[in-house]
């Protein structure tokens, strides 16, 4: 099956890639403004490495 979107032509699997990485990029938006708010209080997201 083809989808269009924005009059490209994608199969399945890319437009939810497509969608995935478009999500992920605005999640990195989100996250680079609440890091920017938060200033000094801001705590990684990682899981610690082992010390």
């Amino acid at each position: 099956k083809t989808i269009t979107i924005r009059n490209e032509h994608h199969s399945v699997i890319e437009a939810i890639e497509r969608q995935m990485y478009h999500y992920s990029y605005h999640v990195g938006q989100i996250i680079y403004i609440a890091k920017h708010l938060k200033s000094g209080d801001w705590k990684s997201l990682t899981i610690p490495r082992k010390k």
